[in-house]
């Protein structure tokens, strides 16, 4: 194995690490919510967190139903199923008003969570990505 691929696949598995992370951490959060909301006298509860979102061809989009379709969907969907978090998807026609509508209260997560092209003094941001896609043709 060469250097290069050597990188490729260090930097695979550590983002594969990272997303593995992120849902142990969402999972995580979870459990005491559950905890909390099994100990209420029959007061069930759910969390739900709304994410703002500005449509994107394959990431966040809808079918012919109107149903919101796309893989930031699918890996929402699936975090839903492992920890009970339902997702309400706002709508936005630009990435920056979902900044706008995570700061009035609007929103509680935005995506897709891209780095801005200038930084941003009222939120932060992470230096590691922890998802990158790939386009490759084979032949």
């Amino acid at each position: 194995m060469n250097s290069e691929e050597y990188g490729f696949w260090r930097k695979w598995i550590l983002r594969v690490i990272c997303v593995e992370l992120v849902v142990g951490l969402l999972i995580g959060i979870q459990m005491p919510v559950k905890a909390a909301q099994s100990s209420n006298e029959g007061n069930q509860t759910e969390t739900v967190l709304r994410v703002a979102y500005c449509p994107l061809e394959g990431f966040f989009d809808y079918d012919n139903q109107g149903n919101e379709v796309g893989y930031g969907v699918e890996l929402l969907d699936k975090i839903s199923q492992y920890t009970g978090i339902r997702f309400e998807y706002v709508k936005t026609d630009s990435w920056e008003k979902t900044k706008y509508m995570l700061l009035n209260g609007e929103a509680d997560i935005r995506m897709p969570g891209t780095m801005p092209a200038t930084p941003s003094t009222t939120l932060a941001y992470s230096s590691t990505g922890i998802l990158d896609t790939y386009e490759v043709m084979l032949t």
